[in-house]
């Protein structure tokens, strides 16, 4: 499994909020969430159109699949992380 703390493709939105990128299911994805739109957020390249949404109001919907499954999982661990602050 990759996991880095860095980006590994472009993306434009300065009010994303980057939570990680790994490997899910031999893709490597970038993964954000967007206060702005709501939305988690899945880039797999640096085309404007490499990229996977999903509004905050489907998340209970689709939380069981990939790659939104690990986008949920990396917002709720950086949750995490700045309440402990």
């Amino acid at each position: 499994m990759i996991q880095t703390s860095h980006p590994v493709y472009d993306h434009n939105c300065s009010f994303c909020l980057f939570l990680g990128a790994k490997k899910v299911s031999n893709i490597i994805y970038d993964f954000y969430f967007c206060p702005k739109d709501k939305s988690n957020i899945a880039r797999f390249g640096s085309e404007d159109i490499d990229y996977v949404s999903l509004p905050i109001f489907l998340e209970k919907t689709l939380s069981r699949f990939e790659p939104y499954k690990t986008c949920l999982e990396l917002l709720d661990s950086k949750n995490s992380e700045s309440n402990k602050l």
